[in-house]
């Protein structure tokens, strides 16, 4: 099928174009500042001074980045995936030409490229579902995919990795099934082409090439052969040039055991079902449309098994593997943010189980397609809605911090998506119960310049991380004050750890660290606790580690706040 058969279908995809573009350029939440910051200083740096170190840059300059900028060889690079930056190097051209700088005017720069990246994403997602769906009917799919996914919430508020990443993966298998369908020439070289693209802007695509390249080969094995070599060609000079910059074969960002450790189980249940991060929470249409095509009982597009290695095969490898990652949940974000990059593939499930017309939904269960309707209007309303213009769903990570509280991720007492004003208040005075602060005659805070720490790293915006297996905390009691004996640990973990407390060299307990607990609570004896004198509280931490090979920090547990009454 054509996917433009008239005027009025051309009319109808620009005014849904329209429509997308204009939600992004006027959304109200942004996450520019956060993991985004810094992609567009890397393409000023490509652009005008042909060079991927910033050490051309002023030193206040690059401590603006933050943790975006990092030190390797004695240089100053930039940490997340460079593929953002080389495609976005017109637009900062462009945008120098018309007066604007990288450095005054990020924000704009930064949304007008995800702008362009948006609309590209809906005319691939119309251009895909008009190979199999009546031009309407595929402008209906494209539309509520865009809207009801974190292609809107996540690919909305700033210039992510996912963006161009999601697009490149996207064109990739579109060439690959129109040739298949149409059983014309497959262009092997752009799908190769497209591959290394999308796996330079997220390193994680990397494990979309074998499951493409697998369905090339049970339709043409001769494209399938071309197109991996032509991949293999484009990594290869990928490492040379990384061992030529780095002296390594891969940048730091793109080795694979950053991916070591986490939580499995939970992880995967954070990532698919739960109110913070959950994608069949926030996409549940994604389900709801297999259970329509079930109650239709007709045939699905997939009229072979091998369909399902980049529709099915590819996002549970992607789950599996993010899941892996001890910060699954992707800091301060929306919804299912991590997920986006497989969207793709999940399109073209969707698309498998989607309503032919309107004959077949007439003759379908009416609960089935009313469950349907309702799934696609409430992850439109998710997405689109609360993830681009309710200031509270951003609040939602910051108070309490959910890096640092990561439990509330499986709270569903207030979900991201229905937070407001009110809710918020209520949470922050609950999560003060929970964490002892309310009752509390001391609180201990992780960076309160009268306590000494020892054996801890510099304190960071919300936590202090421990040194090695062991660290302790020396602080002094308010003299004459009436105490309980109640010790909150309000504290996040690295991975799994152990960890053996002790008071004034005075056992209070152990416990294995999990991240769906809020806080840790010791009932002791008063007496060990000494008003007006100095105290030390220890921890034992035999399971410290470092987080990743990038990371040389030996960590275990990051305090944020101990409450003693």
């Amino acid at each position: 099928m054509r996917p433009i058969r008239s005027w009025t279908d051309a009319v109808c995809l620009l005014l849904a174009m329209a429509l997308v573009c204009a939600l992004v350029v006027f959304g109200e939440i942004r996450y520019t500042g956060s993991d985004p910051r810094g992609a567009l200083l890397l393409s000023d740096s490509l652009a005008f001074h042909q060079s991927f170190k910033l050490d051309h840059y002023e030193r206040e300059t690059l401590d603006r980045y933050g943790y975006t900028i990092h030190q390797k060889n004695g240089h100053d690079y930039y940490f997340f995936p460079i593929g953002t930056s080389l495609v976005s190097i017109p637009v900062v051209i462009a945008g120098k030409l018309l007066g604007f700088s990288h450095e005054e005017h990020e924000l704009p720069l930064q949304i007008a490229t995800a702008t362009i990246a948006a609309a590209l994403i809906l005319l691939f997602l119309y251009r895909f579902a008009g190979l199999f769906l009546e031009p309407r009917n595929a402008l209906l799919l494209a539309l509520t995919f865009w809207l009801g996914t974190s292609l809107s919430s996540t690919g909305g508020t700033a210039l992510w990795s996912h963006n161009f990443a999601t697009l490149f993966a996207l064109m990739a298998i579109f060439y690959a099934v129109r040739p298949v369908l149409r059983q014309d020439t497959v262009p092997w070289l752009l799908i190769a082409t497209l591959l290394f693209l999308a796996y330079l802007c997220r390193p994680t695509l990397a494990l979309l090439a074998p499951c493409l390249l697998l369905f090339l080969l049970f339709h043409t094995r001769k494209a399938a052969i071309l197109s991996g070599i032509a991949l293999a060609s484009w990594l290869g000079i990928f490492v040379l040039w990384s061992y030529g910059e780095f002296g390594q074969p891969l940048p730091d960002y793109y080795l694979p055991a950053r991916l070591v450790g986490g939580n499995l189980p939970t992880a995967l249940a954070g990532n698919l079902i739960s109110p913070g991060r959950g994608l069949l929470i926030y996409s549940s249409f994604i389900a709801a449309v297999w259970l329509y095509r079930w109650s239709a009982r007709g045939r699905s597009i997939f009229s072979k098994p091998w369909w399902l290695l980049p529709a099915l095969l590819w996002p549970l490898l992607h789950l599996v593997f993010v899941s892996r990652f001890p910060h699954w949940w992707g800091g301060w974000s929306y919804g299912a943010r991590l997920t986006m990059d497989v969207l793709p593939g999940l399109y073209l499930l969707t698309l498998a189980a989607w309503p032919r017309d309107l004959a077949e939904v007439r003759r379908t269960s009416k609960v089935a397609v009313a469950l349907l309707a309702a799934s696609c209007v409430i992850s439109v309303f998710a997405n689109a809605c609360q993830g681009l213009y309710n200031p509270y769903s951003a609040r939602w990570n910051a108070n309490p911090n959910i890096d640092v509280f990561p439990a509330y991720l499986f709270d569903w007492r207030y979900p991201p998506f229905l937070h407001n004003q009110a809710r918020h208040a209520a949470r922050n005075a609950r999560h003060e119960r929970a964490t002892g602060v309310t009752d509390a005659v001391v609180v201990l805070r992780h960076d309160d310049s009268n306590i000494l720490f020892t054996n801890w790293y510099n304190p960071e915006p919300y936590q202090r991380w421990s040194s090695g297996n062991f660290a302790s905390l020396t602080f002094t009691l308010p003299d004459e004050q009436q105490l309980q004996g109640v010790i909150t640990i309000a504290a996040r973990y690295l991975d799994e750890q152990r960890v053996r407390v002790k008071l004034n060299s005075h056992p209070l307990g152990s416990y294995v660290s999990s991240d769906v607990k809020i806080a840790r609570t010791f009932h002791i004896d008063p007496t060990l606790l000494l008003p007006g004198q100095t105290n030390t509280l220890s921890f034992e931490l035999p399971d410290a580690h470092r987080p990743d090979p990038v990371d040389s920090r030996e960590l275990a547990i990051a305090i944020h706040s101990i409450a003693i009454r």
